[in-house]
């Protein structure tokens, strides 16, 4: 009998949200000729093993991560792999060769989708296919999977008193879940496996995981199988026509219209559509054309809730301001506006993953994926608005800078210069020039320009028109070496001299000068403070009920973006252990420390990046990128 190590293995696994078609892919690519895998029908290769089962776990949930590889005995990893090798063969039932180093071993497994963390560990080799679907047919396939009770991992799963036996993966905070209906059940299921493995993989090195969608692969076979194939490094050599077979996990036959017949699958949507939108982002740009597969469509604003005290438009009002928003994983940025009759009300304006907002009198840039779009106010479009009066200010996109997705985090204008902090490439870069951007500083403890979001560099201050603060998760110079300590391995770093004049602080955001102080949000703890730059220590001015992350000031008050939290990435900090999170803006009166007020996001949004002031602007419009409203407007150099 041969003996494989697991540092040798080179596994494939599928991973996938659930009802997003690993088994139809599963199909597929098992007839890439070199590629070995076990019978369809084969048991889950992890629950096989007792110490990796969620009952060894307390029944929390089927999550596995890096931690629990540390945590297991001698001889636990080896079981895991028998059960992945046993019954293996090629699709000429060819069984296993002894050197498995050199061809791909495919696993799929619905569960495998909160393991991601823990399966790379295992195998440094590893590679994983991530399968996507949209969002309307995965729930509404997943509520008919979980009415149909024949998906259920777990038949005896503890203290489960639902409307139907538990279905696909185990996600945490399960029992929470007993008392809403089937298709809530499978929505907060789907987004919660969905959200989570996103987050994993973005984690990983990019050249460990490709993406298709079931759009692709059903509308286009032949050239997915095809392409697939190659990235695993083999030929395709059979041919496949549309429309392909169904899998033995196939309820009822296909119809890619019948979710939109289930009412209750339309009314669910719009709680889980800022994960509609993740899904939408990571879809292959050669599939997102307009008529093209694998269009993920927007959900309507009134998926969008919010409610608020009425101390903030009043605020707003005094102020004569108004507030931009950044929320990237719903896809929007928002204007925060106060009317006249004493409401609030928030406009958006759908991007593409917006994050770093800069505002500079009548201009103002956002960044998104892969670019940086500039805004300029036309007061004259303003007056032509209707209803008449009421706008006093219209942004239109002036130029738009294609950056690549280097992870724009903060920007700031100083000066007449856009900075930028590049969280990838761990740099503060200008952007605005022929290349994609121009690196201007990194701190001293990374030695070498790359993509490798060696410190997670994510936010800057400016003083006296200077970039002066940074701050960054972690003190690392290995690709994403801040990870190992984010809970207190938070960073000020002073741009000038290059010191770091604050260590200690958990996972610390928005950096601002203000009033003479720097102030920083401490993520990780929800909180806000001031540094202390001669002793390097924070005062906590106030604890909020979020993951805070984004800051602006009016007067006394603290404007400061609260986000809820996503256990995968947040899992171990202090902020993961409050019951009650919220995501909003909340208002702080920084003298007292106090909470005077805010706007909660009650669905649709669920994290939010950068919240900036609009000073002078009460009621501004900020116009989509292909608005007619440009068609007319015209800035000509002042030399003309």
């Amino acid at each position: 009998m041969v003996t494989y190590r697991r540092e040798d293995l080179a596994p494939v696994f599928i991973v996938a949200p659930p009802r997003a078609g690993a088994k139809l892919l599963f199909s597929v690519l098992s007839q890439v000729d070199g590629c070995y895998f076990r019978d369809d029908h084969a048991p889950d290769s992890a629950d096989q093993v007792p110490e990796l089962h969620p009952s060894a776990r307390e029944w929390r949930s089927g999550r596995l991560d890096r931690l629990d590889v540390a945590r297991l005995a001698d001889g636990v990893v080896d079981r895991l792999v028998s059960s992945m090798l046993t019954g293996a063969r090629d699709r000429a039932d060819v069984a296993l060769p002894e050197d498995l180093s050199v061809v791909p071993l495919l696993d799929a497994s619905a569960r495998h989708a909160m393991r991601v963390p823990f399966l790379a560990e295992v195998f440094p080799r590893a590679r994983f296919v991530l399968m996507l679907r949209r969002a309307a047919p995965s729930v509404a396939s997943l509520t008919e999977a979980w009415q149909a009770r024949r998906f259920v991992p777990y038949p005896r799963l503890p203290d489960w008193t639902g409307p139907a036996p538990w279905a696909y993966p185990l996600v945490e905070g399960w029992r929470e879940l007993a008392d809403r209906a089937v298709h809530e059940i499978a929505a907060i299921q789907w987004q919660r496996v969905t959200d989570l493995l996103l987050d994993d993989l973005d984690e990983l090195d990019a050249a460990r995981w490709t993406t298709t969608s079931f759009e692709a692969l059903t509308q286009q076979p032949q050239d997915e199988a095809k392409r697939l194939a190659a990235w695993l490094g083999h030929d395709w050599d059979r041919e496949l026509v549309a429309p392909l077979p169904v899998t033995s996990t196939t309820v009822s036959p296909p119809d890619p219209a019948k979710w939109r017949r289930n009412d209750a699958i339309a009314r669910v949507l719009p709680a889980v559509s800022q994960c509609v939108e993740r899904v939408n982002e990571r879809v292959p740009d050669d599939l997102r054309a307009e008529g093209g597969v694998g269009v993920v469509p927007h959900l309507p604003e009134a998926g969008f809730g919010s409610d608020y005290t009425a101390t903030v438009p009043a605020l707003l009002r005094e102020a004569g301001a108004s507030l931009l928003v950044s929320t990237y994983q719903s896809g929007r940025a928002i204007v925060v506006r106060a009317d006249a009759d004493g409401g609030l009300n928030t406009h958006f304006r759908t991007m593409a993953m917006p994050m770093g907002v800069a505002v500079a009198g009548d201009r103002i840039a956002i960044g998104t994926k892969n670019r940086v779009t500039t805004y300029l106010d036309h007061p004259k479009k303003a007056e032509q608005l209707m209803p008449a009066g009421t706008y006093d200010g219209c942004f239109l996109p002036l130029s738009t800078h294609y950056t690549g997705d280097i992870r724009i985090h903060d920007m700031v204008w100083a000066g007449e210069e856009l900075w930028a902090v590049s969280t990838r490439f761990s740099a503060l870069v200008t952007v605005g020039g022929l290349g994609s951007f121009e690196p201007r500083w990194r701190p001293s403890f990374v030695s070498e320009l790359g993509a490798e979001d060696r410190c997670h560099l994510n936010g800057c201050a400016v003083v006296a028109d200077r970039v002066k603060f940074v701050t960054a998760l972690g003190e690392s110079d290995s690709p994403g070496g801040w990870r190992e300590h984010k809970a207190n391995g938070g960073i000020v770093v002073d741009v000038d001299s290059g010191d770091v004049v604050c260590r200690g602080l958990s996972m610390p955001h928005s950096p601002r000068w203000y009033d003479g102080n720097l102030w920083v949000l401490e993520s990780g703890k929800g909180e806000i403070g001031i540094v202390d730059l001669m002793s390097g220590r924070v005062s906590p001015i106030a604890s909020l009920p979020g993951f805070t992350r984004g800051l602006a000031f009016i007067g006394p008050y603290a404007l400061v973006g609260l986000s809820e939290v996503r256990e995968s990435v947040f899992r171990g900090l202090p902020i993961a252990q409050r019951q009650a999170r919220e995501c909003g803006i909340w208002m702080v009166d920084i003298r007292s420390g106090a909470v005077a007020g805010f706007l909660r996001f009650t669905g649709g949004v669920n994290e939010i990046f950068d919240v900036q002031l609009l000073p002078g602007y009460r009621w501004p419009e900020l116009a989509d990128t292909e608005s007619s409203l440009s068609d007319d407007a015209f800035v000509l150099p002042a030399t003309v």
